[in-house]
């Protein structure tokens, strides 16, 4: 009989929680409290992500500031423009797809594809983050693309709002957005929800047509 004792790591964050000695039964599930069994901690990360603020480098002049809990919301109200009916998981995914950003800071995208590695040490620590907080949702394909368009839209949105209050500085930036949105990357399946996303384009193409 061996005396070796195994290591038990958390699921989730993958730090080391205790050993166990050869006679025991190694757990089928194992969470460490930070992750899961401390609600109070969880909570915490959560609202810190909310806090996080948006467009904060120099060349990204706003009136006024825009939250990753504001933005995320808005997110969400898009995502139910469009699908009316969104899975709870979706809804989720939206309001909380930028909490690594708690660990990360909100790194502008243009630093993102000029640097690749950086890009996705990015990825991993933000994966690593959601993993320890149990908000990574399963989406399916529609879903994803739904949320990754909606995502777009709604940083088209804030910039037409600054626009419309009189920042010219953000114009740039908009058009970006605008451009990224197009994409027929971004068409859905469902033809009541691409007849919705179309509208909605329709209404934002409206709004920047002078600017193209």
């Amino acid at each position: 009989m061996t005396d070796r004792t195994t290591d038990i790591h958390c699921d989730r964050c993958h730090k080391y929680m205790h050993s166990i000695g050869p006679l025991e039964k190694v757990p089928v599930s194992n969470v460490c409290s930070q992750c899961d069994a401390n609600p109070v901690g969880v909570l915490a990360s959560l609202m810190d992500g909310g806090w996080i603020e948006r467009y904060h480098i120099k060349g990204q002049r706003m009136l006024t500031r825009q939250s990753v809990a504001e933005h995320s919301w808005r997110l969400a109200a898009v995502i139910f423009a469009v699908a009316r009916k969104p899975r709870a998981e979706l809804v989720l995914a939206a309001l909380f797809h930028d909490v690594s950003e708690r660990v990360t800071g909100d790194m502008p995208s243009n630093v993102k594809r000029a640097n690749p590695v950086l890009a996705q040490a990015l990825r991993e620590v933000s994966m690593a983050e959601e993993i320890r907080l149990g908000i990574r949702f399963d989406l399916s394909e529609q879903e994803q693309r739904l949320l990754a368009w909606a995502d777009r839209y709604e940083g088209a949105m804030h910039c037409l709002d600054e626009y419309t209050m009189g920042n010219r500085f953000v114009v740039k930036t908009m058009l970006r957005y605008y451009e990224y949105c197009s994409g027929d990357e971004y068409k859905l399946k469902d033809p009541n929800e691409e007849r919705r996303r179309n509208v909605l384009m329709q209404e934002l193409e409206k709004s920047v047509s002078h600017l193209l």
